[in-house]
């Protein structure tokens, strides 16, 4: 199952995890199951110190694995590609990604002009650009004060328009297999704008069945 990705990236301290955490809040009130891979340049060792599961490793273990109940946790003592993470991530319907600026994936990247650092990608290589100073060459910009627009963007990005009914009578929305497939700018916005037709198109075809007349069994 190929799943949707989208890489939040830009020079350090834009606010790329801020940005990450509100748009996984929204994201999750919306019913979107998402995976979220952050790159680290440092090598951080995660594990705890002392613990169980940090004696395992250095004892040797090439995989150590913490579940519980509520949480699950696997620590892959091996270097792993990006593609293979997401390859093996299951009942997700998008995956995030911080960083990664060099990576094949849909972009999506952060600026603000007060930080003076320079851009980590063209304005023309991304989908879109969240930013306090507006770029040409790139398809899409967002304000940010304008979030809850860039979720609900995401979502249309991705064709994400199948609604399923989910446990508790939530809803959520499926990804079919046809719309997970990475698309080009130009084929995304063609396909935004013909999603929004369909929905006037239904949106008409409803209001017409509405206005006709109620006939009852005598």
């Amino acid at each position: 199952m190929n799943i949707p990705v989208f890489c939040i990236t830009g020079a350090s301290g834009t606010g790329k995890t801020t940005l990450l955490v509100q748009l996984l809040q929204m994201l999750k009130k919306r019913g979107i199951r998402t995976a979220v891979f952050k790159h680290d340049a440092h090598d951080t060792d995660w594990d705890q110190k002392g613990k169980d599961s940090q004696k395992l490793t250095e004892a040797g273990a090439t995989v150590t694995g913490l579940l519980s109940v509520s949480r699950t946790m696997r620590i892959e003592n091996r270097s792993t590609s990006l593609q293979e993470m997401i390859r093996e991530t299951k009942n997700v319907d998008l995956v995030l990604l911080e960083g990664f600026h060099d990576c094949p994936y849909p972009k999506i990247q952060v600026y603000r002009a007060a930080v003076r650092k320079q851009l980590r990608v063209p304005p023309e290589q991304c989908v879109a650009m969240v930013t306090d100073t507006p770029f040409d060459a790139c398809p899409k910009n967002f304000r940010w004060e304008e979030v809850a627009e860039l979720a609900e963007w995401m979502i249309e990005h991705c064709q994400a328009v199948d609604r399923v009914a989910g446990k508790n009578g939530r809803t959520r929305y499926a990804l079919s297999a046809e719309r997970q497939k990475r698309i080009s700018v130009e084929e995304a916005q063609e396909q935004i704008l013909q999603l929004r037709e369909r929905k006037e198109i239904r949106a008409r075809r409803e209001s017409a069945v509405e206005s006709l007349p109620v006939y009852r069994c005598q």
